[in-house]
């Protein structure tokens, strides 16, 4: 029952964000199915490690597919910086190194914070809002890939 309610809450914010708060909750999703995953490798549990890390690779996906590149070199960044971790996600995935999943963990919490910092703060007189590359459009749904198999 509670599980229900959790749920239907989490529906609920994301119906009703702003591009912003999406923004955060994918980067707070990603996180959170990182630390799964670690979990899930402690109990030896490895196909909920590669189910959640396949959520976070569809994450990073949504990511990149809000990304405005009419923002110029910001946009570009950011881009590069998601094929990075995606690549690094990868490497974590079949070679079992978890020094390239933490690398990821430490990039989305980096970004996230950084976002958090750029969009919640007021905006000083004469300064606009971060670039469009920071605020991405809903993106369509990426094809899940599993990276396990």
């Amino acid at each position: 029952m509670l599980g229900q309610h959790a749920r239907a809450y989490a529906e609920t914010q994301v119906r009703t964000a702003d591009t912003a708060q999406l923004l955060l909750l994918l980067y707070d999703a990603a996180l959170r199915h990182l630390a799964q995953a670690d979990e899930a490798e402690q109990r030896r549990d490895f196909a909920a490690k590669c189910e959640h890390l396949t959520k976070v690779q569809d994450i990073i996906f949504e990511l990149r597919g809000g990304i405005d590149f009419g923002a110029g070199e910001l946009a570009q960044r950011l881009d590069q910086l998601y094929l990075y971790m995606l690549r690094r996600l990868l490497e974590g995935t079949t070679k079992r190194d978890d020094e390239a999943l933490q690398e990821v963990s430490r990039m989305l919490r980096d970004l996230r914070e950084a976002w958090w910092q750029a969009l919640m703060k007021p905006p000083r007189q004469g300064a606009g809002m971060p670039p469009a590359a920071a605020m991405p459009a809903v993106p369509p749904r990426s094809p899940s890939i599993s990276l396990c198999g």
